[in-house]
């Protein structure tokens, strides 16, 4: 009987074993005095409603990363948005709960000098989550951070144009844009048994659609050492999509969670991603996005109604009225930036809009 089995599993056919991971990815959130008045309660300070329509769509990944924009307050510190931000610690604690898992850093990390950044780092820490790029000691920088889920080994890359404000710290501290440093980690990624290497950068022209012939140039440096995906933001707007040397980049991802009310600075997208392992072969398998729009509705105690929305799902429900949270002027707004952000995303066949 046993001679029998030995012979049956010889000839069954071997399947190769496929892990994946699922990622999602967004742009800037970053505080205002609307947003941050907004979010005060008689019971205290709560924004994690900002988030009611896209928490699901978060929390369905294994790894979910945005761009936070500024330090968190120190004790009996006022709180303030742009051009020196000071962030609520619930404003921060808000987007943990919502799923997300790890901030790249962007250039107001140093709003309130160094004790703040100190301050910021040790707060994502005890909140169970990430300030990716920026480190409390010499001997931490050095580490590249890795995320370790179902077989497959990411190295997580976060890097920056640099500061606003003018404070001196130990060159160690920050990651800044630098291709020797970009090289050299992912050198060591890659050496360390990293299975795919992400790039997070800080980057790119303010409220420019399109990236810029430096920003083109550093991405094929970047992917020339070795990177296999890039992802952007900064410009405040959305950037494009494209595919280079087979690899994949988003140059900008646009506001997600911002005061910015323009066009084009108002549209958002969650990006999200199917990494899979296969023969020992690690690579990006599907790719698709969701556009996400910002609705601000004023009450009569001048505080703000504020909703990440996900344009597609309010899209059906205001055409089936099954929504009172969009006026008509709201919708079509909402849908001019729809139409905007597929057309300037879509790669046919490759980044398309999710289902």
């Amino acid at each position: 009987m046993k001679k029998i089995l030995a012979l049956l599993m010889l000839t069954l056919p071997l399947y190769p074993q496929i892990k994946t991971i699922k990622l999602s990815v967004t742009g800037d959130i970053f505080p205002s005095p609307s947003l941050i008045e907004s979010g005060i309660t008689k019971e205290g300070r709560n924004y994690l409603p900002y988030y009611e329509y896209v928490t699901n769509i978060i929390q369905s990944s294994d790894l979910a990363i945005a761009w936070f924009g500024g330090p968190v307050a120190g004790k009996n510190e006022e709180f303030s948005g742009y051009p020196v931000y000071n962030n609520p610690p619930e404003f921060i604690t808000a987007a943990i709960d919502a799923g997300f898992d790890i901030f790249f850093h962007t250039n107001h990390l140093l709003d309130r000098g160094l004790k703040g950044l100190i301050r910021t780092i040790e707060f994502f820490k005890k909140n169970n989550s990430t300030y990716l790029g920026t480190y409390l000691d010499e001997e931490e920088s050095k580490k590249i951070y890795y995320f370790e889920k179902n077989g497959i080994k990411l190295a997580l890359l976060s890097y920056l144009y640099g500061a606003n404000a003018n404070v001196k710290v130990e060159k160690w501290r920050i990651n800044f844009i630098d291709p020797i440093k970009i090289s050299n980690d992912i050198f060591q990624a890659r050496k360390e048994g990293a299975d795919f290497i992400i790039v997070g950068l800080h980057w790119g022209n303010e409220y420019e659609r399109f990236p810029s012939k430096s920003q083109k140039e550093l991405a094929k440096k970047i992917f020339s050492y070795g990177a296999d995906m890039i992802l952007g933001s900064h410009p405040h707007v959305i950037q494009p999509a494209e595919i280079i040397d087979g690899k994949f980049i988003i140059y900008s991802f646009g506001n997600f969670l911002s005061s910015q009310r323009k066009r084009y600075t108002d549209a958002g997208v969650i990006a999200n991603f199917i990494i899979e392992k296969k023969d020992n072969k690690t690579y990006l398998k599907k790719t698709s996005y969701i556009p996400t729009w910002v609705k601000w509705k004023i009450n009569p105690n001048k505080k703000y109604t504020i909703r990440i929305l996900p344009i597609s799902e309010f899209n059906k429900k205001y055409k089936h009225k099954e929504t009172k949270l969009l006026t008509k002027e709201e919708y079509e707004k909402m849908m001019i930036a729809y139409k905007d952000t597929k057309a300037h995303l879509t790669i046919k066949d490759v980044f398309e809009e999710e289902e």
